[in-house]
This record gives structure tokens, C-alpha cells and sequence, in this order.
């Protein structure tokens, strides 16, 4: 699924996309902005006075400029999206405190940023999740996997410790990166539902399923297989959200996974589809 990358000019300012402005009905679209080009000062004069107090509050700098940076990014296009200016875009808080837009009923949105990266969700056919996540070297995925997976989701991830490495030997540094790579994937399709859903994990990630696996379903979504591309298994809170929303994988940056889930539609004109 194509991610469009928004474009920062020389003085560190976030280019409104010019194709969201003429946003039809019925349509998805995703971007991402590599959150350390962006000037921290100008960022700073899109966001609310809640959102500085924020940024005062993270010890790392780093941390603060990165949220700042993102949270400008999602205002910029949201204004495009809408036809507004970016510093008069205001939130309210929907279900479960889900923020959306204030006056634009129809448009839904969603941020995550990890790392270097913020992805930004827009969709006019219903809610819409993104999750991005950094690969980190420190992470454990046996263990993550017992807290947040499913059964069901469980039973896959056992059977791939044997039988999901490729070439590499069980216990080599290639089989637990490859195993990571597993996990991170899993995981952020699992955290774009939730995030789509307006619940986050406060609802509770082991209560749906999704596919596991990395390159297994990469291919098969390449190969326009949505029977094996990345998609929501079951939802014990919802029988018929199976049918209702679709997963991708997104393509973001190296050492980087990211996905969105979305509501399916009945039109399949234009814009994302399942």
C-alpha cells in the first residue's frame, strides 16, 4: 500500500500535500514525515497549549521535538484535507478519546510515531488506524508475544519458532531478527485495529487475532491474495469485524514496521481499497 512522504522545504517547514485538498468521499490515504527535519520552532506555533505542555513535560529533547514535529505533521495535513489553516485546526475528544477533527463529522484520522518517523491516516469511508514502530535490538519477543497475543495468535507464533526462520538456524542472531521482524509486524497491525477501534490498548489486545507472519503475507498481498495478505482473524468483541475491516502492511523506512486497518467499504472506486 502506498505511503506518500510529505515534503519538508529548506527552512524545516512541512509542505501541505496538495492532492488532500480535493479529498472525495469514500477514500483512505497515508503519509509519513521523518519527524528530525522538521523545525522544532515552527512546529511548535501549530500546536495547542495542551500539546506544549506536553512537549515541556518529556525529559528527552529529543522525545519532545519528535512529538512536536508529529503532531504539526497531522495538523498540516489535516488542514489540506479539510480546507482549513493549519493553526486553526481544533480537536475534540470522540469515543473512548479518540480525537477528531471539530466541525469535519466525515473525515476520521490517526497518528502514531516511533523513532524518527511520524505516519499520519486520513479516510473519508469510515475510522482509520495507523501504528509505526522502530526495530529495536533490545526487544523481546518471546516475551511481548505471551502478554499480547491471542491463543490463536499464540499457537502460530510457537509453530513458527520451528518452522518460520528460512535459512537460519534455530538460535542464530539471523533467526531471532527474523523473529523480531515477526513480532513488530504482528504487533502493529494489531495496535492499528485497536487504534481504529477508539480503544488503544485499553481494549485489550489478546481479545482479536490477526496473521502472523512477515514475509509470508507480503507476498501474498503483492500477489493480490486477500485470503493470506495481512488481515484481521477474529475479534471475540465483534463476530462480524472480519469482515468489516482490512490490515495492510505499510512501507515506511528501513528498520521500521508500520500498518493501518480501515473499515471496508461497498464502493471500490479510487483511493484505497481492500
Amino acid at each position: 500500500m502506498e505511503v506518500e512522504r510529505l515534503k519538508i522545504d529548506h527552512s524545516g517547514r512541512i509542505a501541505a500535500p496538495a492532492a488532500s485538498a480535493a479529498f472525495p468521499p469514500g477514500q483512505a490515504k497515508i503519509w509519513s514525515v521523518r519527524l528530525d527535519s522538521v523545525a522544532p520552532r515552527w512546529a511548535a506555533t501549530l500546536l495547542s497549549d495542551e500539546e506544549r505542555r506536553r512537549v515541556e513535560g518529556i525529559a528527552l529533547p529529543e522525545r519532545g521535538r519528535r512529538y512536536a514535529a508529529a503532531h504539526a505533521g497531522v495538523r498540516v495535513v489535516l488542514a489540506a484535507c479539510a480546507g482549513l489553516r493549519a493553526d486553526r485546526v481544533i480537536f475534540e475528544q470522540g469515543r473512548h478519546g479518540k480525537p477528531r477533527l471539530v466541525g469535519q463529522p466525515g473525515l476520521r484520522f490517526s497518528l502514531s510515531h516511533s523513532g524518527a518517523w511520524g505516519l499520519i491516516g486520513v479516510s473519508t469511508a469510515g475510522e482509520i488506524g495507523v501504528d509505526i514502530e522502530r526495530v529495536r535490538s533490545d526487544l523481546d519477543p518471546e516475551r511481548l508475544a505471551r502478554r499480547v497475543f491471542s491463543s490463536q495468535e499464540l499457537t502460530v507464533w510457537d509453530a513458527l519458532a520451528t518452522h518460520g526462520s528460512g535459512a537460519a538456524a534455530p538460535g542464530s542472531a539471523a533467526a531471532e531478527e527474523h523473529r523480531r521482524q515477526i513480532f513488530l509486524h504482528a504487533w502493529v497491525r494489531k495496535e492499528a485495529y485497536a487504534k481504529a477501534r477508539g480503544e488503544g490498548l485499553a481494549r485489550g489486545l489478546r481479545s482479536f487475532s490477526v496473521t502472523i507472519g512477515w514475509a509470508e503475507c507480503r507476498q501474498t498481498e503483492a500477489a493480490g491474495d486477500d485470503k493470506q495478505a495481512p488481515r484481521l482473524i477474529a475479534d471475540e468483541r465483534d463476530p462480524q469485524a472480519a469482515e468489516q475491516w482490512i490490515l495492510r502492511d505499510l512501507d515506511i523506512a528501513a528498520g521500521y514496521a508500520g500498518a493501518v486497518a480501515f473499515e471496508r467499504r461497498e464502493s471500490r472506486r479510487g483511493g484505497i481499497e481492500g
